[in-house]
């Protein structure tokens, strides 16, 4: 079970290192590690559990943050009904870069941001989303602070 202690600390220098590509098909180590990713976020939205285990809330974890450099990313989202559902980035590439772009664009140009269930997810519930590099953990704060840092899909 993954713990706060777990987790990597913004500042560490570890963060700004280049992740590597997952090798696929992936490895039974690697899917464990997502799963455990998953477990986590799951655990950190369930009051008793957030509570006894001391954890903070989270809707995504990065394997970089827990010291693995691997480009793997774990998100939990809710569907319109509030229906939890888990997705497992593998490798993600940003194939597009504008400033703004909307959902039928990101869906009719196959972009893969994020899997078309989520992205007709956020449009059908006028979610606007930010798609943003990682890869400096202060666009993290940026994001958070309203900053404008990558491609806004709305």
């Amino acid at each position: 079970m993954i713990l706060m202690k777990d987790i990597i600390k913004e500042g560490n220098p570890l963060l700004k290192e280049k992740s590597i590509d997952v090798e696929l098909p992936i490895s039974l180590e690697d899917a464990e590690i997502l799963n455990s990713m998953i477990e986590y976020i799951f655990n950190s939205i369930d009051p008793k559990v957030a509570e006894k285990y001391d954890l903070r809330p989270a809707v995504g974890l990065a394997a970089p943050q827990l010291g693995i450099l691997k480009k793997m990313i774990a998100i939990v989202a809710p569907d319109e009904s509030g229906n939890e559902h888990e997705f497992a980035l593998i490798n993600p590439k940003l194939l597009s870069y504008s400033d703004e772009l909307t959902y039928l664009e990101v869906i009719s140009k196959g972009l893969k941001v994020m899997d078309s269930t989520a992205t007709a997810l956020c449009k059908d519930n006028n979610i606007p989303l930010l798609v943003f590099a990682i890869s400096d953990p202060e666009n993290i704060v940026r994001a958070v602070k309203g900053e404008i840092i990558g491609t806004v899909v709305s």
